[in-house]
This record gives C-alpha cells, sequence and structure tokens, in this order.
C-alpha cells in the first residue's frame, strides 16, 4: 500500500493528502477557506479602486444562467415567441368547408402563345410539310414581331385593349397560315 506524502496550505498549514485539495495562485497551494478569504481581499481591493466593476459584477450576478431571474427571464422569452406564433396561427386559419373552391381569376391575354398552343403549332406546321428548323424560325420571328409591335404601340401610347387586339390579329393570321 503507498503512502502519500502529505501535502500543506501555504497559507494556514493546513495538511491535505492529494494535490488536488489544494488550489494555486502564483506559485503558491490554498486550501479551500484560504483560497475564498484570498479571492474576497482581491475583489475588496479591485472594487475600491474601481467604481464601475461592482455594477459589471451585479450585472454579471444577473445575468448568471444559474440565477433564478435569468432563468425565468429566459423561459417568458422562449414561451412568448410560442405563444405569439400559436395565436398567429388560430387566427389566420378559416375553417374550410368539404366541396367548395374559390375560383382563381385569371389575366391571361389571349396575346402570347402558350407552350401547349406552340407544340399544336408545331405539328400542324409539319404536318404542312415544313422542316423543324423553318418552324422553330417562323415561331421566335412570330414572338419578336409580338415584342416589337407592343414596344412600338407602347412608345405611341395606345391602350392595352388595341395592343391585345392587333396581337390577337397577328395569332389568327399565323394560325390561318
Amino acid at each position: 500500500m503507498r503512502r502519500y506524502k502529505k501535502i500543506e496550505c501555504d497559507e494556514c498549514g493546513l495538511e491535505v493528502d492529494k494535490i488536488k485539495y489544494l488550489k494555486k495562485i502564483k506559485d503558491k497551494r490554498y486550501c479551500k477557506e484560504c483560497y475564498k478569504e484570498n479571492r474576497g481581499k482581491h475583489r475588496n481591493e479591485l472594487l475600491k479602486i474601481d467604481k464601475t466593476l461592482k455594477e459589471d459584477l451585479n450585472k454579471i450576478k444577473r445575468e448568471d444562467p444559474r440565477t433564478k431571474e435569468y432563468v425565468k427571464k429566459a423561459y417568458l422569452k422562449k414561451t412568448e415567441g410560442i405563444v405569439k406564433r400559436r395565436n398567429q396561427k388560430r387566427d389566420t386559419k378559416v375553417p374550410r368547408i368539404k366541396g367548395s373552391k374559390e375560383e382563381r381569376k385569371s389575366n391571361k391575354s389571349n396575346s402570347y402563345l402558350t407552350h401547349e398552343e406552340i407544340n399544336s403549332l408545331k405539328r400542324m406546321l409539319s404536318n404542312k410539310g415544313l422542316s423543324w428548323e423553318e418552324i422553330d424560325e417562323r415561331i421566335e420571328n412570330l414572338i419578336n414581331s409580338q415584342k416589337e409591335i407592343r414596344r412600338s404601340m407602347k412608345e405611341q401610347n395606345k391602350s392595352e385593349e388595341e395592343i391585345k387586339s392587333k396581337q390577337q390579329i397577328l395569332l389568327q393570321e399565323l394560325w390561318n397560315y
């Protein structure tokens, strides 16, 4: 059985079995009680020198995660956000009646080609004997001419209805092509 050398506190001379029971400050070892006294004296000296340190210490104590005040504030902060989100969800939801759907109003201007219309136009032109390259060129030219007409009519300060009617006439000529 090993026998350890007993180690003493440099302040009061208390003998301790293990070195881990002593705290070290500036190459001196202190027991628990001496360490508390030493730190207390040091803190009091600092507080005498600088008055703002006391306010900072009090602030740190209040914001210390182990204090009741801080825990309570943190809890309120968390739950407040959750309650707000819950209330928002409750307010915004409207009960849906089965079978009823609101109709969406679509402001589709019939003056542009949709994807489906382009595909059907390509099929129609290919049945007439045009190659795919020619078909793509014609459709691109049509789209570019519509853009140019729209731009020129806007420069002339024409109304949207006139512009749409002009583009629809161009599309009808294309389908009759």
